[in-house]
């Protein structure tokens, strides 16, 4: 694998049959933990960040706490969007954060791009 070559995976929808089983039974509930499990991520004060010089994060964040304007470098971890839309398909997923709700609402609407699979979410409040 060339590094930093998108690796593309074929996200094959549920037969009827394994379709209609889940829809019999109820969901069970996956929680997922949102800082080095899903993501990983910097803030623009830390003088020597975790990640390789000169990768570029999946996105910057523009939040403001306590008044002060912070940028978060957040890089998430390989094949997240893939595993979030697999794993969607059989839990109802639920992500948790120690981090302040501003930072970890943000990065969970990034990453749930508009699927509306990451509905439920606990911060550190």
């Amino acid at each position: 694998v060339i590094q930093y070559q998108t690796v593309r995976y074929d996200v094959l929808p549920l037969s009827p049959v394994s379709r209609n089983r889940l829809n019999q039974v109820k969901r069970k509930i996956l929680v997922l933990d949102l800082d080095e499990t899903l993501i990983h991520s910097h803030h623009d004060g830390v003088l020597r960040p975790t990640v390789r010089p000169g990768t570029p994060p999946d996105f910057i964040l523009k939040v403001v706490i306590d008044k002060h304007p912070v940028r978060f470098f957040v890089h998430k971890r390989p094949h997240v969007d893939f595993f979030l839309e697999v794993v969607s398909q059989w839990y109802e997923l639920v992500v948790f954060t120690a981090s302040m709700e501003i930072y970890g609402c943000a990065v969970a609407d990034k990453l749930d791009n508009n699927r509306s699979i990451l509905n439920r979410r606990y911060y550190r409040q």
